[in-house]
């Protein structure tokens, strides 16, 4: 399904996959680009619903200002690897 391409560079994990990624894909540590912006995931609490669908909590730094957020990220939402050269 993935071709995947991981590397451990400075404590930042990138995978490289060849389409979005699903949210069960984040995990601490993976650098993903998400409205445009790269973010690398701090801390995932999968949550689910009652007769809702799963969501996942995620603790986020945005790479390129320093800021930290908390989304709860839906199957819907479409995230992608960032394409970050070190």
């Amino acid at each position: 399904m993935y071709n995947i391409n991981s590397a451990n560079v400075f404590g930042i994990i990138l995978i490289r996959y060849t389409s979005f990624m699903t949210i069960n894909d984040l995990k601490p540590g993976v650098v993903f680009e998400f409205e445009g912006q790269p973010w690398k995931v701090l801390k995932t609490t999968h949550v689910h619903m009652g007769r809702g669908s799963s969501v996942v909590q995620t603790k986020i730094k945005n790479i390129l200002t320093g800021s930290l957020q908390e989304r709860a990220l839906r199957p819907r939402d479409e995230v992608k690897p960032a394409d970050i050269d070190t």
